[in-house]
């Protein structure tokens, strides 16, 4: 299991504001069929996030100094993350050496 424990007290708020909570559980299995339909390949870890944050939608937590830089919100959506982008990822994993939504 995640521990959240370990992240800065601010960021645990911004997850508690969008509607997380230690227990938060929803239903991945749409989000990785469609991710395995476009050749991801997910890894438990991988589906314990998405089911623990998936969906949420996380304001940014500092309005003035850096941040997010159209202060737009931080949407945790893997479809609108994902879909179309498998050789974007392919490339990503080639140049950094490593393979970042595999059991492979």
């Amino acid at each position: 299991m995640i521990s959240f424990d370990s992240l800065r007290p601010d960021l645990v708020q911004a997850l508690r504001d969008a509607g997380w909570y230690s227990q938060r559980r929803v239903d991945a299995a749409p989000w990785l069929e469609s991710l395995r339909q476009e050749g991801y390949v997910p890894n438990s870890k991988a589906e314990e996030i998405l089911a623990s944050l998936g969906g949420l939608v996380i304001e940014p937590t500092a309005k003035c100094g850096p941040n997010f830089s159209n202060d737009e919100p931080f949407n945790l959506d893997p479809i609108s993350a994902g879909a179309g982008q498998r050789g974007l990822a392919l490339e990503i994993e080639a140049a950094l050496g490593g393979q970042f939504f595999s059991d492979r």
